[in-house]
């Protein structure tokens, strides 16, 4: 694996009463360390400290990993949880218009 430099302005972050002495070697292809590499740039990390964040995540079941179709269905409610919502507003108004002209 290339050694990346770090994206300017990180400085070197010690973790304190943190040993760590374990090490492994991860292979990707380029595809894919280039999608990692990407994820540690957004994240402003370092890809190793990206990779070691997103495995012991993932290890506690603190990330999950959504299938295309679980995405696009969470999509999807959020769309009509927002829609339900305009249509609950555009309600509220049409009642209160027809309260002020019954008044009339």
């Amino acid at each position: 694996m290339d050694a990346m430099p770090r994206p300017s302005g990180m400085a070197r972050r010690r973790h304190r009463g943190l040993v760590r002495n374990r090490a492994r070697t991860v292979k990707f292809s380029d595809a894919e360390f280039a999608e990692v590499q990407a994820a540690a740039q957004r994240a402003g990390m370092a890809v190793s400290a990206w990779i070691g964040m997103t495995a012991t995540g993932a290890a506690r079941h603190e990330l999950i990993t959504l299938t295309q179709f679980q995405q696009d269905v969470i999509r999807e409610l959020v769309r009509c949880r927002s829609l339900t919502g305009q249509a609950g507003n555009l309600l509220n108004q049409s009642v209160a218009k027809l309260k002020i002209a019954c008044r009339r």
